[in-house]
């Protein structure tokens, strides 16, 4: 039976923006959403004050806790797998909504996810500007330059947001050079169009016109991973998706990724997931179809 995964769409916001608290009564309420496997049409940022939750993103486990923030992109598989009374705030926005300049920093970003834990100081900042972005969003009447101001507001919780990601790495012992950093979303672009036909790192170094060395020491300087792991994952990313929400045959994904020998796929998708992908589709729907992941949702 084909698995579909569901788009979430912003339905009928012409703001490009919906906030709620994020509590018991909403997750009761979004649970045939957020309860199995989806995506969405728009950015989730999600800030928890307190309790717990944990997701499976790209079939990858989350886990908030108090005062951790959660930025998902539009085209990664969300699950709600577990939940431990967690409580704060889930903000929905278009693309729309941010300039193009921010959306392709955030979407050729050489981080995989913005997931990370917030001091308290900083917790409570969020908490402050999710507030008042909440208020200004549902003013009953809403003044001239009313969706200029959320888009100024949500603007500035997300500069702050990558302000923040980006002093913990500086923090983590990681100096790059903007020239590091700009070989490194260049090379995530790049992936993201040829992973089905180019596998090699020296295939991206020559589309570069760089060394080999030069944008493996890169890569790996700004993400703490090589270009060959980047390039694995991001085949076995998609081939996941395919296993999960459709019928095609291992042979026929192994083919979709650009194998011609399928038991080579099955030995790089081993390698990166610790399972064959025969298992993970049967323990991936298990897990999502069959329940919750800890049973305590």
């Amino acid at each position: 039976m084909k698995k579909i995964v569901e788009i979430s769409q912003l339905n009928g916001n012409l703001l490009g923006v919906s906030m709620h608290r994020f509590d018991a009564t909403f997750v009761q309420g979004a649970m045939d959403t957020i309860g199995k496997a989806h995506k969405n049409d728009h950015y989730v940022w999600l800030l928890l004050e307190s309790g717990r939750a944990e997701l499976l993103v790209d079939f990858k486990k989350v886990s908030l806790n108090a005062w951790t923030s959660a930025l998902l992109f539009p085209e990664q598989v969300k699950h709600l797998s577990s939940y431990g009374n967690g409580k704060g705030w889930a903000l929905f926005f278009d693309r729309t909504m941010i300039n193009h300049q921010f959306s392709l920093a955030f979407e050729e970003s050489p981080y995989q996810m913005f997931s990370f834990e917030l001091g308290e100081d900083q917790g409570k900042w969020f908490q402050s500007g999710f507030e008042l972005l909440h208020t200004t969003i549902s003013t009953e009447r809403p003044m001239t330059f009313h969706r200029f101001t959320v888009q100024s507001l949500l603007s500035a919780l997300l500069y702050q947001l990558s302000s923040i990601h980006d002093s913990k790495r500086r923090l983590d012992g990681v100096e790059v050079t903007s020239r590091r950093m700009e070989i490194t979303r260049a090379f995530r672009r790049l992936l993201r169009q040829n992973y089905v036909r180019r596998k090699a790192p020296h295939e991206y170094a020559k589309l570069m016109n760089i060394s080999v060395g030069y944008l493996n020491d890169s890569v790996k300087m700004v993400t703490g991973q090589s270009v060959t792991t980047w390039i694995q994952e991001t085949m076995v990313r998609e081939a996941q998706r395919l296993l999960y929400h459709s019928t095609l045959s291992i042979k026929e994904i192994a083919v979709q990724m650009g194998f011609d020998d399928p038991q080579y796929f099955n030995r790089v998708f081993s390698k990166v997931t610790d399972q064959s992908p025969g298992d993970f589709r049967k323990n991936i729907f298990n897990q999502l179809e069959n329940g919750r992941t800890n049973g305590d949702l």
